[in-house]
């Protein structure tokens, strides 16, 4: 049974192990650093439960990690990132979540029922609102000249005289969802990091940039990045931050496409790393050169088809992996 051969795997990885009472064996969590803690679990915080018939649960008290396996059931995303944290090998995990699958009673699948469909409203763009063009401030249109062609061929960015909010200094870019307006970001060309915000953001709750990429469906990855230029670049999807929103990953995970995600380099982008970890996503670390700070940048010396070259060759899937790549960004 499925059920003994992972208690023997997990059993054969635990060194040291203590039982205490209630059946809780301890060990130092492998998953705290990938859930934020600054220090790995030196103190045996993270317990197995082998105790109830055909389940396996697993509980850090440092971390709150918090997963768990039962007969009949398909190998989750945070149970598989565990199992490959205490080194168990992909090739053998593999192995046993399709195992999982053929003793699960298919019978019960509803996966179509969870899928997470969401909608957004139709809204507008600011006042006086122009398509850019050569008659738009010559300042604005040289700013979105110099992100490379890239990216302004590939999208239609407005501008407004309006001086609202700097919107006179800014580059408008729409947001769509199924060929309407639901919101728009704007980039102020030259901002003062005391003063003035690089973006104004009007989007709707759990909105993703380019969203209408998902639907394509004879697309077998979607790149996952965080700003919109970024996703322009090479027409992936864009987070517009630095955080990713269970509602958003439960949508995104609903289309049975590989999600991977390519982080900015710096330290927001470290922190979006985890989330990709908890929701079985893969991670990239391309190879580019130390002043392409995040895949616009990419697009705009390599271009478009090197860049996403560069990503699908750098896929990590490894959480293990991904923790130690995550430190040389």
């Amino acid at each position: 049974m499925l059920i003994d051969k992972l208690k023997s795997l997990i059993l054969s990885r635990l060194s040291g192990r203590k039982v205490n009472p209630s059946g809780w064996m301890s060990l130092n969590c492998p998953m705290c650093i990938s859930m934020g803690e600054i220090r790995p679990d030196k103190r045996k915080r993270g317990g197995f439960n082998f105790t109830t018939t055909n389940v396996i649960s697993y509980h850090c008290f440092n971390c709150g990690y918090t997963t768990g396996w039962h007969g009949g059931s398909v190998l989750g995303h945070k149970f598989i990132n565990l199992l490959t944290s205490i080194n168990i090998e992909d090739s053998v995990v593999n192995k046993l979540k399709i195992e999982s699958l053929k003793e699960k009673d298919q019978d019960i699948v509803v996966e179509p029922e969870r899928k997470v469909n969401l909608d957004w409203e139709s809204i507008v763009l600011p006042n006086n609102s122009i398509p850019i063009s050569d008659k738009v401030d010559k300042k604005v249109l040289a700013y979105l000249q110099s992100r490379g062609k890239g990216i302004y061929e590939n999208w239609d960015f407005y501008w407004s005289p309006d001086t609202y909010m700097d919107l006179n200094s800014r580059i408008i870019v729409p947001c769509y969802f199924k060929n309407k307006i639901v919101g728009w970001v704007s980039r102020h060309i030259k901002p003062n990091k005391d003063t003035t915000p690089k973006y104004y953001v009007n989007v709707q709750r759990d909105y993703l940039f380019n969203v209408d990429q998902l639907y394509t469906k004879d697309r077998k990855y979607v790149i996952l990045v965080e700003g919109p230029f970024d996703a322009i670049g090479i027409d992936g999807v864009g987070l517009l931050g630095s955080q990713v929103t269970d509602t958003q990953a439960e949508f995104l995970n609903s289309f049975n496409k590989k999600i991977i995600l390519v982080p900015d380099r710096d330290r927001a982008g470290k922190k979006l790393i985890p989330s990709a970890i908890k929701h079985g996503w893969a991670v990239s670390f391309p190879d580019w050169d130390k002043n392409v700070k995040d895949v616009a940048d990419a697009v705009k010396k390599y271009g478009r088809l090197f860049t996403l070259r560069s990503i699908i060759d750098t896929i990590e899937d490894s959480s293990m992996r991904i923790n130690v790549l995550k430190r040389q960004l």
